[in-house]
């Protein structure tokens, strides 16, 4: 059972607004799990669930937190539950993200093939 969210859009990274979906969050969680240790969902689920209470607290409904922020408040929700391993794997998975993202708009894709090849198992994981 999914927690009331009082959040209900979110800002993505390219500056569009977008419904809240906390399945994404439990997704991202579960799969920064599967990648450091074995996993069922249900600690994904509640995590995912203390990334929304947190949330709530911390936005008010008419507020629209960015995807940044939400990662940042789940990467914490990780860590302060017992998981710092895996806290660690998303913020490190988060930061080849970026960097990858920032390489595709300033059109450094040079910088994205040898990246990719060389990391494509931990992608694989992630997308």
């Amino acid at each position: 059972m999914s927690i009331t969210n009082k959040i209900q859009k979110i800002k993505k990274r390219d500056g569009r607004i977008v419904p809240f979906d906390q399945q994404r969050i439990t997704n991202a969680v579960h799969k920064a799990f599967m990648a450091t240790r074995e996993e069922d969902g249900k600690i994904a689920k509640k995590i995912s669930d203390k990334t929304v209470r947190i949330l709530n607290a911390e936005f008010k409904p008419s507020q629209i937190p960015t995807v940044e922020q939400i990662q940042d408040i789940a990467i914490k929700a990780i860590g302060d539950s017992g998981y710092k391993d895996v806290a660690e794997a998303y913020l490190d998975y988060r930061k080849k993200r970026d960097f990858l993202t920032s390489a595709f708009h300033n059109r450094d894709l040079h910088l994205i093939s040898p990246l990719s090849r060389r990391h494509r198992h931990e992608w694989k994981l992630f997308f």
